[in-house]
């Protein structure tokens, strides 16, 4: 029988990995797959509500406004470990997960460190299931998206551990699909191409289209970081009627794009956007209906965002055209999430010391085969790479106190201050532990380790990284 756990035993601070991409770009004969917001059919509670402007069903309400004083936010009262959580009474394959931050300049630190978690666990919230990915920072008003690899589950939280916060979520949007109806499960293997957090690029942009139908429907209003979609509200876009209709933007410098989510126009016509391309790339000839396709909407409801995974392709435009003779297109909203390209390609400087463990460790079915032989020259290419971490579930043999929680240790922080609880701490232990479960069984090529800063730096020496697939004794008995 095959066993589906593998655990890492270690003494640590901190455990960073990293995101790794590919330059490969989807070509024209191979498409994502369309995914809606499944997070406004869902019931949506949280640990506490601060006042009635703060309602829970504020941040799944299918609105990216973002004044909590008109009732458009959710807001816990300030608590240990708030949680947010909608039920999307079904089980999901979900693909994305974007959360809107508040408008107000003073409080946008509030929404650091917070987490994405996703399973079928309702207890405390959804906040022991496994995380999707960590908000590292966020800007007031800033919509940012996390790729969520298909993971299952009828429950998405969006919790802040580890210290007493206010919760203010302004709209988490989740584009899914019904996992008993989707056969697109990730491959084992198949590299994470999406990062921890990329941004709406699509709202600084700049938009163009082929033709306007009239004072209604002017390009901008496909990236004004609105989802309202009522055409004679000046809320959307609209061409006149003509062959190959196009809208673009133009993100000012080439970036990798992981998702484009596109909203229909919702008082009528919801067919006129049947079978319209999404194309991104560097040229802007013809309204950038040359590049690359990323995606092909099928049919859209009325008022419908549906989400396109882009994995990463790089370009400076956008495009969303409709092939074919005497078409009209009309769209409500374009969002972009994606990161400049060099901003993708550079790791980011960290002010401590990372150590860095090369395997490769290699683990299948219920074989434990390590190898790493000196006469080898082991070449690890970014392709190759992927942060398990994230998405794994951590103990530990102890816990000193509230800031040394086993999670601190996969939170996705460069923070090396414990008092910042951004580090896992045991107590005064006899051969203390800390593990984390992958919850299947991985190729490990790489650990990163990132010890305390602020004191104590002596305190990892002569810790052992062990690797494998029994749990027994928080893994410490696996090979090293």
């Amino acid at each position: 029988m095959a066993i589906y756990l593998i655990t890492v035993f270690l003494i640590l601070s901190n455990i960073l990995g990293e995101h790794f991409w590919t330059d490969a770009s989807p070509t024209d004969g191979k498409y994502s797959l369309s995914a809606p917001n499944i997070a406004i059919s869902g019931t949506s509670t949280q640990s506490s509500t601060y006042a009635y402007y703060g309602n829970a069903r504020n941040a799944n309400d299918g609105s990216l406004e973002n004044n909590y004083l008109r009732s458009q936010c959710s807001y816990t009262e300030k608590e240990l470990n708030p949680w947010w959580m909608v039920n999307l009474k079904n089980r999901y394959q979900i693909f994305s997960v974007a959360v809107t931050n508040r408008v107000l300049e003073c409080c946008k630190e509030r929404l650091y460190g917070a987490e994405i978690r996703i399973g079928n666990n309702p207890n405390n919230g959804g906040t022991l299931n496994p995380r999707c990915g960590t908000i590292p920072k966020i800007e007031s008003g800033q919509t940012i998206s996390f790729s969520c690899e298909g993971m299952i589950g009828k429950y998405v939280t969006v919790t802040i551990p580890g210290r007493a916060e206010h919760l203010i979520l302004c709209e988490v949007q989740v584009y899914g699909l019904p996992a008993s109806n989707t056969d697109i499960e990730q491959e084992e293997g198949e590299p994470f191409k999406t990062p921890n957090g990329a941004p709406n690029v699509a709202v600084n942009g700049v938009s163009t289209q082929s033709s306007i139908y009239n004072m209604y429907g002017e390009s901008k209003n496909a990236i004004d970081g609105s989802l309202s979609s009522n055409y004679l509200f000046i809320q959307c876009a609209g061409t006149s009627e003509q062959d190959n209709p196009w809208w673009m933007v133009d993100l000012k410098a080439t970036h990798k794009v992981f998702t484009v989510t596109v909203t229909n126009r919702g008082d009528c016509c919801a067919e006129r956007i049947n079978g319209a391309q999404i194309r991104i790339g560097n040229s802007a000839e013809n309204g950038g209906t040359n590049n690359p396709i990323c995606g092909i909407i099928p049919k859209m409801n009325n008022g419908e965002t549906l989400a396109f995974e882009c994995d990463g392709m790089l370009g400076q435009y956008v495009t969303v055209n409709i092939p074919g003779r005497n078409k009209s297109l009309t769209i409500c909203e374009v969002q972009v999430f994606g990161l400049l390209n060099e901003d993708a390609e550079i790791e980011q400087q960290q002010e401590d010391e990372t150590m860095i463990f090369e395997g490769p460790f290699r683990l299948y079915d219920d074989l434990f085969d390590y190898y790493n032989e000196d006469t080898e020259s082991i070449d690890i290419k970014e392709d190759e790479g992927i942060n398990l971490a994230f998405r794994g579930i951590s103990s530990q043999s102890s816990t000193y106190d509230l800031f040394g929680a086993a999670e601190n240790a996969i939170d996705g922080s460069q923070s090396t201050r414990y008092m910042s609880s951004h580090c896992s701490h045991t107590d005064l232990d006899i051969e203390p532990w800390w593990r984390l479960d992958l919850t299947k069984i991985y190729y490990v090529n790489r650990l990163n380790i990132t010890n305390r800063g602020d004191c104590c730096n002596e305190r990892i020496n002569g810790a052992e990284i062990r690797i494998g697939t029994s749990p027994e004794r928080g893994g410490t008995k696996n090979p090293k």
